[in-house]
């Protein structure tokens, strides 16, 4: 449990790991190599921590979610095919806390996380058939379930409105995408009065370039 906890721990220390390896001077493929292992060896810990069936279980299938995403990443950065297995296999852990959260209250938080998440890989098609009906779906969920307190698309924690705004631009793309654009541009306009700051410009962009066109 306590080599399973450190590794599932220490996920997002990249920049740490990065800069002892440069400074070490073994060379940034090398530190490479070493990353790739060590998320390997946490997937492999954290599963056996998810099978004990402990009370935070979710958080578990979340980081192992999060190192697939990662190592998917490393993988497409190199040139290595194994980059849509790795998104396969992040999008099968996303599937798997849907399933096991939902309607449950005390873990809402990684519910929503999983259909958002879920739901922009089917928006770009990451590690699965591209398909923005079932990621409107997914986001829609995600948005109906948010709590109080949820983590952006950086990882930053934010509040509900902030998280709504951000999944309501990701909706109204979709339809974008699909040429449905009176649902886009309600989707738009839903999103800036949620969170009209200046970190959420692009739907403000988006919706311009709406009216400009005579779209919606």
């Amino acid at each position: 449990n306590a080599k399973a906890q450190y590794f599932l721990s220490q996920y997002d220390n990249s920049n740490f790991y990065l800069s002892y390896y440069c400074d070490n001077e073994k060379g940034y493929i090398n530190w490479a190599t070493y990353w790739v292992k060590y998320r390997n060896n946490a997937i492999y810990w954290g599963k056996k921590l998810f099978n004990q069936n402990t009370p935070y279980k979710w958080i578990v299938a979340e980081n192992i979610a999060e190192h697939y995403k990662e190592l998917a990443k490393s993988c497409k950065d190199y040139g290595n095919n194994y980059y849509y297995y790795y998104n396969k296999k992040e999008n099968k852990w996303y599937e798997k806390i849907i399933k096991g959260t939902k309607g449950d209250t005390n873990n809402e938080y990684h519910y929503c996380n999983a259909n958002a998440f879920l739901g922009y890989n089917y928006e770009q098609g990451i590690g699965l058939k591209q398909d923005y009906k079932k990621a409107i779906d997914l986001y829609i969920e995600a948005s109906n379930n948010t709590p109080y307190i949820c983590v952006d698309w950086k990882g930053d924690t934010t509040n509900t409105n902030e998280w709504k705004g951000g999944i309501e631009k990701r909706i109204g793309e979709c339809y974008m995408k699909i040429k449905d654009y009176k649902q886009a541009v309600l989707h738009y306009q839903s999103s800036i009065n949620l969170d009209s700051s200046k970190y959420n410009l692009f739907p403000m962009f988006r919706l311009g370039y709406c009216y400009e066109n005579g779209y919606g």
